[in-house]
């Protein structure tokens, strides 16, 4: 089994302001756009129920495991593309190292 870095990414469906909702398709686009063009071709997106600042809101988790061999610094400019796409004030991302292995 090979170790690579798994990723999961943590993005609010509200603007920063916390009044205008932020739709999945917007999100959806806004996400692939940035993720393909870094290379991130292959990724899992879940719909989730976050809070920002005790306030609820919709959100979407995003995992993947970088088997694409995609530089660190060039998968944050993704993130941060995103992040300014999609006027959010903060995105969480954890990394974690994970074995993997395709079957």
């Amino acid at each position: 089994m090979k170790i690579k870095t798994e990723y999961n990414i943590y993005i609010g469906l509200k603007e920063s302001n916390m009044i205008k909702d932020i739709s999945m398709q917007r999100a959806l686009k806004s996400i692939n756009g940035h993720f393909s063009e870094h290379g991130i071709t292959g990724f899992n997106i879940q719909k989730i129920k976050g809070f920002w600042e005790s306030k609820g809101e919709q959100s979407v988790l995003i995992n993947f495991i970088n088997t694409f061999g995609i530089q660190r610094r060039a998968i944050y400019k993704a993130i941060e593309s995103i992040k300014k796409d999609l006027r959010q004030d903060a995105i969480l991302i954890k990394e974690n190292p994970i074995k993997h292995e395709f079957v």
